[in-house]
């Protein structure tokens, strides 16, 4: 081989060997300083917990300086060595090495002609210059002048600084990527999608509900953004933050008490305006009666508004008139001890059914809406059959013994009530124990279950004389079966 290039092959093994030294030397400077940035950015976060613009900002600041302070490292890494750099490292470890020896400048010196320019009285002395280095690098070991422990030890430290580094980013993972979200949803919100479950939604009330959400990037789902949920109802609006459940956040409602809208937001990004609609079981708002009366009670028909309750001879038809508060599928009476009477259509929200009464009993209201809510019925409703009880006769007028004059007028008024009904109204009255005599009363007032009555008696028309005595009572007849 000619002794020029052998030369440069030899003194390019060592050259190799030591770059390689500075290369891992200084790769366990840089990442080490780019490192320091990050752990102190993670301090800060902890101590100030910053959001927003503030925690945009730190993020900033530590990734310029820990690029920055790795470029300056980087930058004062010593260049890949030219053969006369590497010819005086040589002779000066070889120097310091007992092993090797003094090479008293052989190897500079050959570098140097080989690469100058040679006079005409230098030039017969060149290959023995160039040789004597050529001779000079072959018994030397590469490993003596970059010795192998130096090597892993720089190893060792790039590992480490390596390490140390992806320790820092593997800590700030989280808080490096809410940040980057963070400034994504702030500087570009066009390119965030909020997306809202269940959206708009019918719930029967008393049940639970949670909402989800995600927060959609160009990249992806954005999972360090926490988003809020506004919720409004009666005019009023409340703001609450979002829980992480995975990729998504969330917020749970333990029970839907009323309808109320609700949107979604991450940063200045906003979801569509939902309704949660909460559904209630239809109800009984009013109940009206109509009373139909048997034959033989002589009644006329009754109407008994916002009812409920059905008191009525047995024999009686009710006509049973409920309104609810919304529409139904489907409505039944449901009657204790007997079969369910189904509920007619009979306007809007209105609904009849028929009973005939036969015993005592009670009843409750089912309703059934298209929603599938049921009521079954929280008030129960009395049926309870009248007695056809005697009359009820009262004196009113006058209301103790009284002393007359055989010319004086007396003036009587008398009151009766009865369950179903009153028929007849009479004052019954005789003078000094003889046959009792029966006239109407002149004046009758009242309705058809109570009525009062009023007559003039004259005691010069009845023939009496002093020591006479008048008995006088009302007599009522209700309307019989």
């Amino acid at each position: 081989m000619d002794p020029t290039r052998e030369l440069h092959s030899l003194i390019d093994r060592i050259r190799r060997r030591w770059f390689r030294l500075v290369a891992l030397r200084t790769a366990s400077r840089a990442t080490a300083a780019a490192a320091i940035p990050i752990f102190a950015a993670l301090a800060v976060d902890r101590v100030l917990a910053p959001n927003g613009a503030p925690l945009v900002i730190l993020a900033v600041a530590t990734l310029l300086m820990t690029l920055g302070l790795a470029a300056v490292v980087l930058w004062r890494m010593q260049g890949r060595p030219d053969d006369r750099h590497v010819a005086r490292f040589v002779e000066e470890r070889a120097m310091a090495e007992a092993e090797c020896g003094p090479m008293d400048d052989a190897l500079v010196s050959a570098v140097e002609v080989a690469e100058g320019p040679a006079g005409p009285e230098r030039a017969p002395f060149v290959p023995l210059i160039i040789a004597a280095g050529v001779q000079r690098l072959r018994a030397l070991d590469p490993a003596s002048i970059v010795p192998p422990r130096s090597l892993r030890r720089a190893a060792a430290e790039a590992i480490a600084g390596g390490a140390l580094l992806a320790a820092a980013l593997s800590l700030g993972r989280g808080d490096l990527t809410r940040a980057f979200e963070t400034a994504m949803v702030r500087l570009f919100p066009e390119s965030i999608r909020v997306e809202v479950l269940p959206g708009d939604a019918r719930v029967p009330a008393g049940t639970p509900l949670r909402i989800r959400a995600h927060v959609q990037g160009r990249a992806g789902t954005l999972t360090q953004v926490a988003p809020s949920l506004t919720v409004s109802s009666g005019g009023s609006e409340r703001t609450v933050a979002m829980t992480r459940a995975g990729d998504a956040y969330e917020y749970a409602f333990e029970s839907i008490d009323r309808t109320f809208g609700y949107s979604v937001a991450a940063g200045t990004a906003r979801s569509s305006d939902y309704t949660v609609t909460a559904l209630f079981a239809p109800r009984v708002d009013r109940i009206d009666l109509h009373y139909a009366y048997p034959a033989f009670a002589g009644l006329a028909p009754r109407d008994e508004e916002d009812g409920g309750d059905i008191y009525a001879p047995a024999g009686t038809r009710v006509r049973l008139r409920i309104r609810t508060d919304k529409p139904i599928t489907r409505g039944a009476l449901a009657i204790g001890g007997a079969p369910t009477v189904a509920l007619r259509t009979a306007g809007d929200r209105v609904y009849e059914a028929d009973l005939v009464l036969a015993r005592d009993g009670s009843y409750r209201v089912t309703l059934a809406d298209a929603d599938g809510l049921r009521s079954d019925g929280d008030t129960e409703y009395f049926i309870r059959l009248l007695d056809d009880r005697p009359p009820d006769v009262r004196i009113l007028r006058p209301s103790s013994d009284q002393h007359i004059t055989p010319l004086e007028e007396v003036a009587i008024e008398a009151r009766a009530d009865d369950d179903y009904g009153i028929a007849r109204f009479d004052l019954v009255y005789s003078v000094s124990g003889g046959e009792e005599k029966v006239v109407p009363f002149d004046r009758v007032s009242g309705t058809g279950v109570q009525k009062i009555g009023s007559r003039l008696l004259p005691a010069e028309d009845l023939g009496v004389k002093p020591g006479d005595v008048i008995a006088y009572y009302a007599r009522a007849r209700d309307i019989g079966r």
